[in-house]
C-alpha cells in the first residue's frame, strides 16, 4: 500500500507568512495554479480515494487534483494544528519572536493555547491506522504542513530538524506501508 501525502496549494496567508492553524482560508490564484500543475503531474497515477482535511484550502486542492473523479473523504483529523493565540499572526512578528522561535525549535512546545502535540499525534495516527487497514492500494492525503510532520514521524520516527524539512505548497511525500 502507498500513501501519497500532499500539502495544500498556496493561500494569501501562506504568502504573507501568517500562521493559519485552523483558520479556514481558501487558495489564492497561485494555489489554484499549483494545484492544476500537480493534477497534470499525477494524472497517470492510479489511486483509490482521496482523504482531505475539511479546511477549504486542502479540500479545494483535493478537488482540483482529482482527475479520476474518485471519492474525496473530508476528515477533520487532517486539520492543521490549532495555533492558539499565534493563529492569524505573522510567524516573524517581532512581538511573538521568542514564542515562535520556541515553537519552531520544539514541536511539543505549548504556550498561548497551541493544540497539544499529543492530541495532534493521536488524531492523525488514528487516521493513518484506519487508512492502512482500509484495503486500498494507493491513497492520496491532502492536508497541511505540520500534519506532514506527524506522517513523517509515524513512518520514519523522530521530530529532528522538522522545521528544515518543511513540505512546500502542493509538494508531496510518498509513504510505503
Amino acid at each position: 500500500m502507498e500513501i501519497i501525502f500532499i500539502r495544500h496549494g498556496q493561500t494569501d496567508a501562506n504568502n504573507e507568512g501568517v500562521l493559519q492553524g485552523q483558520t479556514d482560508t481558501e487558495l489564492n490564484n497561485t494555489g489554484i495554479l499549483e494545484s492544476e500543475k500537480l493534477k497534470e503531474q499525477i494524472k497517470s497515477m492510479d489511486y483509490d480515494v482521496i482523504y482531505s482535511s475539511d479546511l477549504k484550502r486542502a479540500y479545494m486542492t483535493a478537488s482540483i487534483i482529482n482527475s479520476k473523479n474518485k471519492e474525496i473523504i473530508k476528515d477533520e483529523r487532517l486539520r492543521e494544528r490549532h495555533m492558539g493565540k499565534l493563529q492569524g499572526k505573522k510567524a516573524y512578528d517581532k512581538s511573538l519572536n521568542v514564542e515562535y522561535e520556541k515553537f519552531a525549535s520544539d514541536p511539543a512546545y505549548l504556550n498561548y493555547g497551541i493544540e497539544p502535540l499529543e492530541e495532534v499525534v493521536s488524531r492523525v495516527y488514528e487516521l493513518i491506522e484506519e487508512i492502512t487497514r482500509s484495503g486500498f492500494q494507493r491513497v492520496l492525503v491532502v492536508s497541511h504542513g505540520f500534519i506532514s510532520l506527524i506522517f513523517r514521524n509515524y513512518f520514519y520516527g523522530g521530530y529532528h530538524k522538522w522545521i528544515e524539512n518543511k513540505i512546500y505548497n502542493c509538494g508531496l511525500i510518498r509513504f510505503t506501508v
